[in-house]
């Protein structure tokens, strides 16, 4: 209640500055106006935030150090206003080519985030981000590909964390933030054939960190990471809306190998798949996968080469349960390798939301999150640990036009190690809250 008394309150008074100059630009937009089918996407967001830890350290009082030239010492009491710009503006090409049924899109998006830490100058940072979709189809054939390629003009050092004590979430946020390229993308080819359809696809992800590396123990270096896989799916239609899945995926992950490090997690892998996806009631969407995961690691890799047999599965449910009230659910469960090198890891992660349309105007979202990082999953032979976050978040969203929204959230994020006989446990946990404030203008 003392943080909400002290942060909360200059917080919604700058929300409300926002709130009337986007009111009164709103009211210059005249009332009939309306996108071109070609402009998917015109919009500016406005958010003003504060963070009682940056870092999501759990190290307040350290005994001295010395920090590397460039580095940031993380500490839990590191607080900080930000302020974040985020125009966005999407164009759709098909309808300059006389395609208008809907069903063929090519669609360019650009979306950066400009993020200024008020008191905390090292995480100030610029994210371009560029989206493409392009999707065609008809009722034999379906063509879907997606690619969002993303550049963060920010810090390229790492923070410090003193004594080496920090949760592996605390990471993910600073990594965010440092300066890097980020590619993901997808790609599939659905033919149907009546009840049967096949479809062959292909997924990546690459993560080129560009921070300087440190051997100071203590420094956090980022690895360069990747993944890419080509699989293909063999579906049957149970109902019109509701199929059952039989799939295999076979891919490789690479994991960048520091000049000071023997280790490196490379590997290749299999997964043979069973899964659903559709309706099978009106009101329920599912889409889930799962099956083992069979692994073939580099020598170089510190984990037990004899038992790489894992379960992957990935699934996400929403369940409408009427015109004001949804649920969705979304659960991944993998093995990746970690962002700051050496090692791979089971990496586990639930979450579920509930939206509550309040009035036509007014919407509630309350949201929970449950995080795993389990190193001993793969019986790493260099790290025993295991580090799980939980996240609680509520927000409201309300409409004040068809052009102008505005929204206010508060999150809780506690991070808490799970591995017995860890020395300084306490050390690699944090506590963190953020509220947040904001505005939405679309044209």
């Amino acid at each position: 209640m003392k943080f909400l008394a002290n942060q909360l309150w200059p917080t919604l008074a700058i929300g409300t500055i926002f709130i009337g100059a986007f009111s009164t630009l709103a009211a210059e937009v005249p009332s009939e106006f309306s996108k071109p089918a070609w402009l998917t996407d015109c919009s500016l967001n406005l958010k003003e935030s504060y963070d009682n830890n940056v870092f999501l350290s759990g190290v307040n009082n350290p005994p001295p150090y010395t920090v590397p030239a460039g580095s940031v010492a993380a500490l839990k009491n590191a607080a900080s206003w930000i302020t974040t710009v985020s125009p966005k503006i999407g164009l759709n090409f098909a309808p300059l080519w006389g395609t208008t049924n809907g069903q063929s899109q090519l669609t360019l998006t650009y979306a950066p985030d400009f993020v200024l830490y008020h008191d905390q100058n090292s995480e100030s940072y610029n994210a371009h981000r560029v989206l493409t979709t392009a999707k065609a189809g008809n009722d034999f054939a379906t063509v879907n590909a997606e690619n969002q390629f993303t550049y963060v003009d920010g810090n390229d050092s790492g923070p410090f964390y003193p004594g080496n004590f920090y949760s592996g979430f605390g990471t993910i946020f600073d990594r965010a933030r440092r300066q890097q390229v980020l590619e993901t993308g997808s790609f599939s080819l659905q033919l149907n054939y009546g009840k049967m359809f096949f479809r062959p696809a292909a997924a990546w992800i690459y993560n080129d960190m560009m921070t300087r590396l440190d051997t100071t123990a203590g420094y956090q270096n980022y690895a360069d990471r990747a993944d890419v896989n080509g699989d293909a799916d063999l579906g049957y239609k149970l109902t019109d809306d509701f199929a059952a899945t039989l799939g295999y995926r076979y891919g490789q992950q690479y994991q960048q190998q520091y000049s000071f490090s023997p280790y490196s997690s490379d590997n290749r892998y299999q997964r043979v798949l069973m899964g659903f996806e559709g309706k099978p009631w009106s009101w329920l969407t599912l889409k889930f996968t799962g099956g083992p995961d069979f692994r073939s690691y580099a020598q170089t890799a510190p984990v037990n080469h004899a038992n790489l047999t894992k379960y992957y599965g990935e699934g996400l449910a929403t369940a409408t349960f009427s015109e004001r009230d949804a649920v969705t659910f979304k659960y991944k469960y993998w093995q990746w390798l970690a962002g700051t090198g050496k090692m791979p890891y089971t990496d586990a992660a639930y979450e579920l939301n509930y939206h509550r349309k309040l009035t036509d105007a007014c919407g509630l979202d309350i949201g929970g999150k449950m995080l795993s990082w389990d190193f001993d999953d793969v019986r790493a032979t260099v790290c025993h640990r295991c580090d799980q976050q939980y996240s609680a978040t509520v927000g409201f969203t309300y409409t004040l036009s068809s052009h102008v929204t505005v929204n206010a959230s508060w999150t809780l994020d506690f991070g808490r190690n799970a591995e017995d006989n860890l020395a300084n446990a306490q050390t690699r946990e944090f506590d963190r809250q953020l509220v947040s404030i904001g505005t939405q203008i679309k044209f």
